[in-house]
């Protein structure tokens, strides 16, 4: 099974993180996100089900989840996300093309978390802000 042993790694790692908490007194809860980026291929709407409903299942819900992404598939990743209540997180360089902003905005209807990697300049942030609205 391609994500067995990752989601069980996962599923311990979700456990220290959350017993960790609680004995520190800071509650138990906090965001969780699942990391598919440095799959060898890009995740499929079906993995993403299947990951996404096992971490369920075991008590280890993810709030975001960021796959190895293919473009083609956004429109479907973003709602197998939503039907999980999971956002969509995406590594954004700062290169990327104006149409690649604007399909990722509107797949995700604007929930979608970006993650920017290396410098980026204001005008990056304004420009990618104001393509959020789908």
């Amino acid at each position: 099974m391609k994500f067995g042993h990752p989601l069980r790694v996962t599923g311990e790692l979700y456990d220290f993180i959350r017993s960790t908490k609680a004995e520190s007194g800071l509650g138990r809860s906090f965001d969780f996100e699942l990391s598919l980026e440095a799959a060898e291929t890009p995740t499929t709407p079906k993995e993403l089900i299947f990951c996404l409903h096992w971490l369920r299942t075991h008590g280890r819900a993810a709030q975001l989840v960021s796959p190895n992404l293919n473009l083609d598939a956004m429109a479907e990743l973003a709602g197998v996300a939503r039907h999980f209540n999971a956002t969509l997180s995406v590594r954004l360089s700062g290169g990327e093309r104006e149409d690649t902003i604007e399909a990722i905005g509107r797949a995700t209807a604007g929930r979608v978390n970006y993650r920017i990697a290396g410098e980026f300049q204001a005008s990056h942030i304004v420009r990618l802000a104001s393509r959020l609205r789908g």
